[in-house]
Protein backbone atom coordinates (compact mmCIF):
# COMPACT_ATOMS: atom_id res chain seq x y z
CA UNK A 1 0.00 0.00 0.00
CA UNK A 2 2.41 2.49 -1.16
CA UNK A 3 0.62 6.29 -0.89
CA UNK A 4 1.52 9.67 -2.89
CA UNK A 5 1.75 12.09 -0.13
CA UNK A 6 4.95 13.52 -1.40
CA UNK A 7 2.54 15.12 -4.43
CA UNK A 8 -0.32 16.66 -1.93
CA UNK A 9 2.18 18.53 0.06
CA UNK A 10 3.05 22.20 -0.91
CA UNK A 11 5.87 23.83 0.28
CA UNK A 12 4.26 25.92 2.75
CA UNK A 13 3.19 23.19 4.54
CA UNK A 14 6.71 21.94 4.81
CA UNK A 15 6.59 23.94 8.17
CA UNK A 16 4.12 22.28 9.69
CA UNK A 17 5.20 19.13 11.14
CA UNK A 18 2.33 18.43 13.58
CA UNK A 19 0.49 15.73 12.08
CA UNK A 20 3.48 14.12 11.02
CA UNK A 21 2.69 14.57 6.97
CA UNK A 22 5.60 16.28 5.88
CA UNK A 23 7.99 13.50 7.51
CA UNK A 24 5.93 11.24 5.70
CA UNK A 25 6.37 12.52 2.28
CA UNK A 26 10.33 13.37 3.32
CA UNK A 27 10.50 9.47 4.12
CA UNK A 28 8.77 8.42 0.43
CA UNK A 29 10.44 10.82 -1.04
CA UNK A 30 14.08 10.30 -0.22
CA UNK A 31 14.31 6.99 1.48
CA UNK A 32 11.10 4.50 0.58
CA UNK A 33 13.30 1.79 1.57
CA UNK A 34 13.12 2.32 5.37
CA UNK A 35 9.57 1.74 5.00
CA UNK A 36 8.48 -1.93 5.28
CA UNK A 37 5.21 -1.78 4.19
CA UNK A 38 3.60 -5.32 5.05
CA UNK A 39 4.82 -4.76 8.91
CA UNK A 40 3.12 -1.27 8.61
CA UNK A 41 -0.11 -2.83 7.35
CA UNK A 42 -0.12 -5.62 10.41
CA UNK A 43 0.43 -2.62 12.98
CA UNK A 44 -2.65 -0.73 11.33
CA UNK A 45 -4.64 -4.22 11.36
CA UNK A 46 -3.31 -4.49 15.14
CA UNK A 47 -4.37 -0.93 15.97
CA UNK A 48 -7.94 -1.29 14.12
CA UNK A 49 -8.35 -4.74 15.94
CA UNK A 50 -7.50 -3.46 19.87
CA UNK A 51 -9.08 0.01 19.28
CA UNK A 52 -12.22 -0.66 20.29
CA UNK A 53 -11.65 -2.66 22.88
CA UNK A 54 -9.45 -0.26 24.65
CA UNK A 55 -11.94 2.23 24.10
CA UNK A 56 -14.82 -0.05 25.53
CA UNK A 57 -15.72 1.58 29.42
CA UNK A 58 -18.50 -0.15 29.92
CA UNK A 59 -18.78 -1.47 33.75
CA UNK A 60 -18.85 -4.99 34.37
CA UNK A 61 -22.10 -6.03 36.99
CA UNK A 62 -20.15 -9.38 38.09
CA UNK A 63 -16.77 -9.67 39.96
CA UNK A 64 -16.19 -12.66 37.47
CA UNK A 65 -16.62 -10.35 34.17
CA UNK A 66 -14.48 -7.69 36.22
CA UNK A 67 -11.68 -10.16 37.21
CA UNK A 68 -11.69 -11.16 33.71
CA UNK A 69 -11.60 -7.38 32.43
CA UNK A 70 -8.81 -7.10 34.52
CA UNK A 71 -6.73 -9.58 33.39
CA UNK A 72 -7.65 -8.97 29.92
CA UNK A 73 -6.22 -5.85 30.39
CA UNK A 74 -3.13 -6.91 32.15
CA UNK A 75 -2.36 -9.45 29.48
CA UNK A 76 -2.63 -6.72 27.11
CA UNK A 77 -0.05 -4.79 29.57
CA UNK A 78 2.20 -7.69 29.35
CA UNK A 79 1.93 -9.67 25.79
CA UNK A 80 0.61 -6.78 23.46
CA UNK A 81 2.26 -3.45 24.32
CA UNK A 82 5.76 -4.17 24.80
CA UNK A 83 6.25 -5.25 21.33
CA UNK A 84 4.13 -2.25 20.19
CA UNK A 85 6.53 -0.08 22.25
CA UNK A 86 9.67 -1.80 20.69
CA UNK A 87 8.19 -0.57 17.27
CA UNK A 88 7.82 2.82 18.71
CA UNK A 89 11.21 3.04 19.58
CA UNK A 90 12.85 1.56 16.11
CA UNK A 91 10.49 4.15 14.72
CA UNK A 92 11.77 7.01 16.82
CA UNK A 93 15.51 5.71 16.47
CA UNK A 94 15.07 5.89 12.49
CA UNK A 95 13.65 9.24 12.56
CA UNK A 96 16.29 10.72 14.53
CA UNK A 97 19.08 8.90 12.59
CA UNK A 98 17.93 10.95 9.52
Amino acid sequence: MKMRLADSIQRQDLVIWKDGLAFCALIQRHRRDLIIYSKLNKFLEWIRRTTPWLENRTTETTMVAMRKKQEDYRDYCCMHKPPKVQEKCQLEISFNTL
